[in-house]
């Protein structure tokens, strides 16, 4: 077919696929396809659970899942721990400041390859941040406006509102999830904690402590010897569990609160449905 197409004088053939169909992927893989990207809200999956999205196809923020810059400031401290023999030794080891040396000092050892290991291990971040899948949750004890004008501009939105135990019991995929509230740091002044993969994905730069979130995360350690990475995984949750109740946008037309009911109700489920009355005078 493809040869067919050429033939007839085209010089473009697409493949199009869904980003979690595996074989399809790989079949255009061996037909020497290029993988050109992935084309967002391309279609509404009826009966599909949770995505959990990919951590690098995140784009309020273009360092998520990354360290923060200072992990490269030349004036960086490192710490060098020797073989000790003892636990005292070891603990006189860590508090020994003659031990600690600045980042550009190990040139010294490394020579010309500091550089290219330093490269290494910006790009080593980059490809594993593409191993993460996360799902977002803002904590709250009540609304907030912030959230609303981020995540809910257009009128017909809304909140689904859980709480951490309905979180971890909605769960029923056979998929490893964790969770963890995220870290807030400055960038200009803070190291994200390094020897483990999870660290870049629960810190997140200050600029954002508004969004207050919880994660939940899930870690595909295979996909870094991958060259295409899904746009998101589907997580098996029950919708019963998880949702506590649904607040319709303080801005919804009153139709849009009527679909969401009767959207509910096609799935035969009992959940609370509530009206925002964020932006209601009670004058």
């Amino acid at each position: 077919m493809l040869k067919h197409c050429f033939e007839l004088g085209y010089r473009r053939v697409e493949w199009k696929c869904h980003s979690l169909n595996e074989r399809s992927r790989r079949a255009a893989l061996r037909m020497r396809f290029k993988f050109e990207g992935i084309q967002e809200s391309h279609m509404i999956v009826k009966n599909c659970n949770r995505v959990f999205p990919s951590l690098a196809r995140l784009e309020d923020d273009p360092w998520e899942g990354l360290p923060s810059k200072m992990n490269f400031h030349p004036d960086r401290i490192i710490q060098i721990r020797e073989v000790c023999s003892t636990d005292a030794d070891a603990s006189m080891d860590e508090n020994n400041s003659s031990n600690k040396i600045r980042l550009d000092s190990l040139k010294s050892f490394f020579g010309d390859r500091f550089d290219d290991h330093v490269k290494q291990q910006k790009e080593g971040a980059l490809k594993l941040r593409n191993t993460f899948s996360i799902s977002c949750w803002h904590m709250n004890d009540d609304e907030s406006d912030s959230q609303w004008k981020i995540y809910g501009n257009s009128p017909c939105s809304l909140a689904i509102v859980t709480s951490f135990k309905r979180l971890c019991e909605s769960i029923t995929d056979s998929l490893d999830v964790y969770g963890s509230k995220v870290i807030y740091y400055n960038p200009s002044r803070d190291i994200v904690p390094e020897g483990n993969a999870f660290w870049p994905v629960i810190f997140k730069r200050q600029a954002f402590i508004h969004e207050r979130k919880f994660r939940l995360i899930h870690w595909n350690h295979e996909l870094m010897n991958s060259i295409i990475y899904p746009a998101g995984i589907p997580i098996a949750v029950n919708l019963e569990k998880l949702i506590e109740s649904i607040v319709i946008s303080p801005k919804a037309p009153q139709w849009f609160t009527k679909v969401v009911e009767t959207f509910i109700a096609s799935y035969g489920l009992s959940i609370p449905l509530t009206e925002s009355n964020l932006l209601n005078s009670f004058i």
